[in-house]
């Protein structure tokens, strides 16, 4: 008589390797339940083409994402939920409630806060300035990092009047005259926004249907795991933090060699730039290698320290910088006619609403004394004025389109390692943005308290 075998006896490597995999992922399945539950993370500042503001605009975040930015130079991050509407913001309400004074501020990272906690971005700041005073005040954030100005009127028109909005700031950030063409890109710059604004046959912004914008399969692929996987954003990072750790501190770029020749008035062929220009682009560059190259061509304590500090790779440069260093800040006409009639739309689009449109400026002291400390630009009254002509030409198209401008009053101080604001930063934009709307009479009689 033949006895039969179960089937775990007859295949004992099957069945324990079954029940590995499933203990494993049981316990990836319980990890990733207790991530979510008790330790939320994020992995990015500019949000998702595939959410729901992504499609309307290009990326942005839904309700309740996590936001995360980081401190340029702490290294710190800072993570917050989105409000329900996928802002950096306060949970806002379309209803305005009786007796409240409300600031829409539409803009780019600079209003984002990319490098400050959600309650230091320049709308927080504001909004608290202006109830400190007694004033009941609300300051919506409608932006995203790396928007354009056409994506502002976009947001401006799909949900920032729904808000009522008493006075509307539109941030101006030197490039966004160059990202309102960046549809016409190849590439996944081309085919991001839904949308693009051209100047029409009567001189004013008209709408169109980007005729390149998709969503590839493997990004939504990617952008579904990074979205909703605790366990995927968590060996991203540490992948990222890994490879980070093994770069050294300095990398030299070939826009960096240029710059060191400004500074230290040596054109490319001499020894010291030839030199510099055989570590463009090498792996590992080190202290010590740049440290004998200064020694060997003579340079003096504050030279070499400088030339140390502009080779490092969070002062990396592209290009040709020769424009950047005399502050030539040349705006081609097109991105200038763009700009205006965009501008233009977006006080029309105010007006029907009954709000003031103002003009916010990132140019001003702090990031000249920002680019001063890097050497990005060439240390004469005439390159701060060419700099600073940005300025200019803001305050004119204000004047002939009868909107306000905020004047660049206070520095507004900047991150070592990165351009953007710090907290003191988002602080002195957001007072000079207060300033204006008290020099410019915005301030409801009602509501303005006595004495202030």
């Amino acid at each position: 008589m033949t006895s039969s075998s179960s089937p775990q006896l007859r295949h004992p490597r099957l069945v324990l390797a079954v029940a590995l995999i499933l203990g494993v992922a049981v316990m990836l399945g319980l990890l990733e339940l207790g991530l979510r539950l008790v330790a939320p993370y994020g992995v990015v500042s500019v949000g998702w083409s595939t959410s729901g503001n992504g499609r309307l605009y290009g990326w942005g975040f839904d309700g309740g994402e996590m936001q995360v930015v980081r401190d340029a130079d702490s290294g710190q991050l800072y993570l917050n939920r989105a409000n329900p509407r996928g802002w950096r913001d306060l949970p806002r309400s379309f209803d305005k409630p009786d007796g409240v004074f409300r600031v829409l501020v539409l803009g780019d990272s600079n209003i984002f806060g990319y490098l400050v906690p959600a309650d230091k971005t320049v709308t927080h700041q504001l909004e608290d300035k202006l109830n400190a005073q007694g004033i009941k005040a609300e300051v919506i954030n409608l932006s995203y990092s790396g928007w354009g100005t056409d994506q502002e009127v976009e947001a401006l028109r799909l949900e920032g009047m729904r808000y009522r909005p008493d006075v509307v700031v539109l941030h101006v950030t030197g490039n966004d005259f160059v990202d309102n063409f960046h549809w016409q890109l190849d590439g996944k710059f081309g085919r991001r926004r839904p949308f693009y604004y051209r100047v029409g046959a009567d001189g004013e912004a008209e709408r169109q249907p980007n005729p390149n914008y998709k969503i590839p399969t493997n990004t939504r692929i990617k952008e579904f795991w990074f979205r909703h996987s605790e366990l995927v954003k968590r060996v991203y990072t540490g992948w990222k933090t890994f490879l980070a750790l093994r770069k050294s501190k300095y990398e030299l770029s070939r826009g960096q060699v240029e710059l060191i020749g400004y500074y230290l008035g040596q054109d490319a062929q001499a020894p010291i730039m030839v030199d510099l220009a055989a570590l463009v682009d090498r792996q590992g560059v080190t202290e010590e290698q740049l440290a004998e190259l200064a020694m060997r061509h003579g340079l003096n304590d504050e030279q070499r320290e400088t030339v140390l500090r502009m080779a490092e790779r969070v002062n990396s440069q592209e290009g040709s910088m020769q424009s950047l260093y005399k502050a030539r800040m040349e705006i081609a006409a097109p991105h200038w006619q763009l700009f205006a009639a965009l501008v233009r739309a977006a006080k029309a689009e105010a007006g029907r609403g009954g709000a003031k449109l103002l003009l916010s400026t990132d140019v001003d002291e702090g990031r000249w004394t920002r680019e001063m400390f890097w050497h990005n630009v060439e240390p004469s009254s005439e390159a701060k004025q060419r700099y600073f002509a940005l300025n200019d030409d803001l305050r004119r198209l204000a004047a002939e389109t009868d909107v306000g401008f905020v004047e660049p009053l206070l520095p507004a101080p900047r991150a070592r390692n990165d351009a953007h604001p710090t907290v003191a930063g988002n602080a002195a934009i957001a007072e000079n943005i207060l300033t204006a709307l008290k020099t410019q009479g915005l301030l409801p009689v009602e509501l303005v308290p006595v004495g202030k």
